[in-house]
């Protein structure tokens, strides 16, 4: 592991990018007593861009993806802790010294 390779044997923070698991999120929780949690959301037409340019999928697989994952995503943010801050990318990119003083 990444923490062991460098010699930090306690593990402050986490990353995951992919796609909404609230399996995952829910084992964080079990796993570690306390942690907060920064979800980074993208504006969804900014995605669909990003998905057809980069990751070279159609329209419909972008409609497809974003039929399932945005529901989960806002009923997450509509049930979110104190613990759980919800980020704009599009925030972090237009106005990141504001954005990171907020996190």
């Amino acid at each position: 592991m990444v923490k062991d390779d460098s010699g930090k044997f306690a593990a402050t923070y986490f990353a995951e990018k992919g796609s909404w698991d609230e399996t995952v999120r829910h084992a964080a929780r079990v796993f570690f007593d306390e942690i907060k949690e920064i979800v980074i959301v993208r504006d969804p037409r900014d995605l669909m861009c990003s998905a057809m340019s980069f990751w070279r999928q159609t329209v419909e697989e972008v409609f497809t993806f974003l039929d399932a994952a945005l529901p989960q995503i806002a009923a997450s943010h509509d049930n979110a802790d104190a613990n759980t801050l919800f980020v704009l990318y599009e925030d972090l990119i237009g106005k990141p010294d504001e954005t990171l003083a907020g996190i």
